[in-house]
């Protein structure tokens, strides 16, 4: 009778951008009631992201779902357009704790310069792993060189997760001889590569 649904965009590395809605509700018919979820739809949202146009999509969901009546509460990320659009819908809505969390922890991070620098500095090492061949298959070479097995890629660093700082960084501690070696077999410039206060830090 009663349902939350939460709603969340995302853009492939394509890039094509999606839309994802879930339902949540308590299932009371059984002894020990407990909370249930359902993805209605992920689709792909090809209009502007504008409040408008998310709140648009949003309808056409609940009503091909007949939800709508059903609905007391929408959850969405923090991002203006998408909290206009939950008012504009007219349902109770309450911004995501995961992603206040996150701004929170970003914040927090890169509060400090030396540090939004090597995490700057480390992201742009590890996309070269992943957008170059070259880059690729010599980091594999240096990982085989060193006797890392089981390791095959760097972890890239998410903008929206800030707990992938924490394994981006952390992956580069694990295969760190391996990047040094890496640095020195690569055409890379001096201020892109891990210096020894870098990995100090």
């Amino acid at each position: 009778d009663y349902i939350t649904l939460t709603t969340d965009g995302w853009t492939s590395s394509i890039p094509e951008k999606y839309q994802a809605y879930t339902v949540h509700f308590i299932n009371w018919s059984e002894p020990e009631p407990f909370l249930k979820s359902k993805i209605l739809a992920v689709e792909p949202f090809e209009a502007r992201s504008t409040a408008i146009e998310l709140e648009k999509d949003l309808r056409r969901i609940t009503e091909r779902f007949s939800i709508t009546e059903k609905l007391v509460l929408n959850v969405g990320d923090g991002a203006a357009d998408v909290q206009k659009a939950l008012l504009l819908f007219g349902v109770p809505k309450i911004a995501c704790v995961a992603h206040k969390l996150n701004n929170c922890a970003k914040h927090g991070i890169t509060k400090s310069k030396v540090i939004d620098n090597l995490i700057k500095k480390a992201a742009k090492i590890v996309r070269n792993t992943k957008v170059s061949t070259n880059a690729k298959n010599l980091l594999l070479q240096c990982l085989a060189k060193v006797g890392i097995q089981g390791i095959t890629a760097l972890v890239s660093y998410v903008n929206t997760r800030w707990n992938t700082v924490y394994l981006m960084m952390d992956r580069l501690n694990e295969v760190k001889d391996a990047m040094i070696l890496f640095f020195a077999e690569t055409n890379l410039d001096k201020e892109d590569v891990l210096t020894e206060r870098d990995w100090k830090w």
